[in-house]
């Protein structure tokens, strides 16, 4: 049986219903789940983990763009999705356990219940009250909360330079573009040569090795959800289907393992 992605959104948070999910791939969302029952899925890097109800996980994009539920015994979660990075970014998936820390405890009760003030408010399809958007700015403040807490837990997986994190914001949002190491430099107010030399200490490899990689992967990962190999160039930035081939062709020879099949891990 094929599962379901549960992403239905993006830029503001909900508690999706129980029917109408939609498998959706979209690189610029990061995503931060509560879990509290039911069984699914989600990707990390090249494999599928399981959930564990109780736990919070945060799920950069460029980790995983694909979270998947058992049809028969559907996730229960209140989730938030935005855009860009906190001012720290984990190298990794990473989960908290809220029984660990009353702090932790108390922050996820309050994400819950600020998850059902920003769906009832985007619903309602009505600007915001005054105290809405109190409520709401604490919920990014949560966001924030539960990143830090991760950097704490798991300093070696953590990036908080604001440069790396700018330029990892500016390679994830333009996976459709062609985009060069100068104008990422740019961007970041740097030298070519120190932001090479910054981003490789941070990241394991250059810049370029790293947007080349992400783009492969997010091809592949958009083939695995069924488009073609022409709709996957055009949405990777390759000139046509035949450079996107020869790209794949070249990442596979170095050993690299291309991400899960949905399909393949769909099945019962």
């Amino acid at each position: 049986m094929k599962r379901n992605c549960v992403i239905t959104c993006k830029n503001y948070t909900i508690v999706p219903p129980q029917k109408h999910w939609k498998n959706k791939t979209d690189p610029n969302i990061n995503r931060l789940f509560y879990m509290t029952g039911g069984t699914g899925e989600y990707l990390d890097g090249d494999e599928m983990r399981t959930f564990e109800a109780g736990k919070i996980y945060f799920i950069p994009s460029y980790s995983g763009i694909a979270t998947y539920t058992d049809d028969n015994d559907r996730l229960v979660h209140a989730f938030v999705n935005f855009k860009l990075s906190p001012p720290i970014v984990s190298k990794k998936v990473f989960c908290l356990d809220p029984s660990t820390s009353p702090k932790l405890k108390a922050a996820t009760e309050a994400f819950c219940e600020l998850c059902k003030v920003e769906y009832n408010a985007r619903t309602r399809k009505t600007p915001l009250t005054s105290s809405e958007k109190q409520e709401l700015e604490l919920l990014s403040s949560l966001t924030l909360f539960f990143a830090e807490s991760a950097a704490e837990t798991a300093p070696d997986d953590v990036i908080n330079d604001p440069v790396i994190i700018t330029a990892l914001n500016i390679i994830h949002s333009s996976l459709g573009k062609k985009l060069t190491v100068e104008e990422i430099a740019k961007k970041c107010y740097m030298s070519t040569d120190g932001f090479i030399r910054k981003f490789t200490r941070y990241i394991g490899e250059t810049p370029y090795s790293y947007i080349k990689n992400f783009k492969i992967r997010s091809a592949l990962l958009i083939r695995s959800e069924g488009a073609t190999l022409e709709e996957a160039a055009e949405a990777c930035g390759y000139s046509d289907a035949s450079a996107l081939l020869h790209a794949i062709s070249s990442f596979s020879s170095k050993g690299n393992k291309p991400p899960t099949s949905h399909t393949e891990s769909g099945k019962n």
